[in-house]
């Protein structure tokens, strides 16, 4: 017992008392709602997240990652896929794009650079 009020759940999970007036029953959280064992109710998911049927965290969007109750930006130089638990650091030679979301190889942005320096140049000569 929690409490003296609920038995203790596995994450994803939360004790009911509704079903069964007697005999109280683990239930899993919502889609769109968690629970990692810190409280004794499902929480909401941030704006911008969601969740599965019976989750234990939130699903950032790509670039971001679960810090355990919220969704935070992966740092430069890293990225992430959607759902991510932390974020990958981009392999030596690649950088991150500005919402962190893929790597790219140095070379391929500095080609990109120059082409569309050329077609500036081009377009107003």
């Amino acid at each position: 017992l929690i409490g003296g009020s609920a038995c203790s759940c596995p994450s994803g999970e939360i004790w009911d008392w509704t079903e069964h007036f007697n005999n109280g029953s683990c239930k899993p959280c919502q889609p769109g709602t968690y629970n990692n064992d810190q409280v004794t109710f499902c929480q909401i998911c941030p704006t911008g997240s969601t969740s599965i049927f019976g989750s234990d965290h939130c699903l950032c969007n790509a670039g971001m990652f679960w810090n355990k109750t919220h969704c935070d930006s992966c740092a430069e130089g890293s990225d992430s896929p959607q759902g991510a638990l932390q974020c990958l650091i981009c392999p030596s030679g690649s950088t991150s794009n500005k919402e962190r979301k893929l790597c790219s190889c140095l070379w391929e942005i500095v080609e990109w650079v120059r082409q569309w320096g050329r077609f500036l140049q081009s377009s107003f000569t």
